[in-house]
C-alpha cells in the first residue's frame, strides 16, 4: 500500500521547511528541472557587459532564470534522488540568496506549485509515496488523512510564529494580529487528535535542534541525514537573518 507522507503547520510554523529536510532522503523523488550551476560555470557565460555580482550566488533570481531559457546553463535530468544532488538543488534554487523579506513566499509558493501538481498527478500511484505533502489548515477528522501514521503535526508559540511570519507577509492573510495568533492556538488544540507532533518554537537557531530533526525521521522513517539537514537548515536561518535585516532597512529608509 502506498504511504502517503505529508506535513501540516500553520502559517510562520516552518512546515515547509520541514518538507524540505524531509525531502533530502533517498526513499524521495525531487520531480524538477535541476540547473547546473557553479562558480567555474558562471564565469565561463558571463560577458563582459555583465554587473559585477560577487559570485554565481549574488546572481538575482531573473537573471539565472534568462540564462537557463537561453539554453547557457546545463541541465541535468529531473528525477533527483540522491542525498547530495538534492542538497546542491536547494541551496541554488530553493534557498539561494536572492530570497528575501518581499519575494520570499514567492519562492515558497513557486516551488509548492510544483511539487503539489506532482501529488495531484500520482494521486492514484504508487509515486506519490515519493513526495512529502504540505499543508497549513488541519482537516476536522485527521483520520481521515491516508495513511495518518505518516503525517507530522506542527505546533509551535504564536508569537514565534508572528515574528518570523510577518516579515514575509505583513496582511497577515487578511487577518488582525489578534486574529493570526488565536488561529495559530486553535491549530496548536489540534494536535491532540494526531500521532506524531512536533513543537518548532525552538527551531529558528542557526544549528538545527535534533530533537526535532529526529521526530521528522521517527515520522517518515528516514534514514539520519542530519549533517546535510543543518546545511539546508543554516542556509535557511542565515536567509532569515537576512531579510529580517533588509525589511528593517527598506522600512527605515522609506519613512525616515
Amino acid at each position: 500500500m502506498t504511504k502517503y507522507y505529508s506535513v501540516i503547520a500553520p502559517p510562520g510554523g516552518f512546515g515547509n521547511h520541514i518538507r524540505w529536510l524531509a525531502m533530502l532522503d533517498n526513499k524521495f523523488t525531487l520531480p524538477v528541472q535541476y540547473s547546473v550551476w557553479n562558480q567555474a560555470h558562471f564565469d565561463n557565460i558571463k560577458g563582459p557587459g555583465w554587473p559585477e555580482f560577487a559570485s554565481f550566488n549574488a546572481m538575482p533570481e531573473y537573471v539565472k532564470q534568462e540564462c537557463i531559457e537561453m539554453g547557457w546553463v546545463p541541465t541535468q535530468d529531473n528525477q533527483l534522488t540522491s542525498v547530495d544532488r538534492k542538497v546542491s538543488f536547494i541551496l541554488d534554487n530553493i534557498y539561494n540568496y536572492s530570497r528575501t523579506w518581499h519575494n520570499w513566499l514567492y519562492h515558497e509558493w513557486q516551488w509548492r506549485v510544483i511539487l503539489n501538481a506532482s501529488i495531484a498527478d500520482s494521486r492514484q500511484d504508487a509515486a506519490r509515496g515519493n513526495l512529502v505533502e504540505f499543508r497549513h489548515d488541519s482537516l476536522d477528522d485527521p483520520a481521515s488523512i491516508v495513511n495518518t501514521e505518516y503525517c507530522l503535526k506542527v505546533t509551535i508559540d504564536p508569537n514565534v510564529a508572528y515574528k518570523h511570519y510577518v516579515k514575509l507577509n505583513n496582511n497577515l492573510n487578511n487577518m488582525p494580529i489578534e486574529t493570526f495568533i488565536e488561529s495559530i492556538n486553535q491549530e496548536n488544540l489540534l494536535a491532540t487528535k494526531y500521532l506524531h507532533c512536533v513543537d518548532t518554537t525552538m527551531m529558528f537557531n542557526e544549528t538545527l535542534v535534533k530533537t526535532i530533526y529526529d521526530k521528522i525521521c521517527t515520522t517518515f522513517e528516514l534514514e539520519n541525514n542530519y549533517s546535510a539537514a543543518n546545511t539546508i537548515h543554516r542556509r535557511w536561518y542565515d536567509l532569515h537573518i537576512k531579510a529580517e535585516k533588509e525589511i528593517v532597512k527598506h522600512f527605515t529608509d522609506l519613512y525616515t
